[in-house]
């Protein structure tokens, strides 16, 4: 019975820290996507995208989408999943 509380306790933790990574992770992603945009448009002579923007900007969204659907009750991570499809959706179109 204890190591049964004892899991949903620590489940209940991981959420909750979650909850307030979602949105951070986020920002984090469009403001990498708008840092490749601006310093290097897709044009066809514009210098390559280094590494590390595109590796930022990766790890943000995984850590966003991952995150968003581990606390997914909660309105943060639903706002976060939203804005981040949205984001991905639109950024696509172009």
């Amino acid at each position: 019975m204890q190591k049964q509380t004892l899991i949903l306790d620590s489940v209940s933790r991981v959420r909750r820290v979650a909850v307030w990574i979602v949105l951070p992770a986020f920002v984090s992603f469009y403001i990498a996507q708008r840092i490749m945009l601006e310093k290097y448009p897709p044009v066809q002579m514009a210098p390559r995208v280094p590494e590390w923007v595109l590796l930022w900007r990766n790890v943000s969204l995984i850590i966003a989408v991952l995150s968003g659907l581990i606390a997914l009750p909660r309105w943060q991570a639903i706002v976060g999943l939203l804005l981040t499809l949205l984001f991905v959706f639109l950024a696509s179109r172009y």
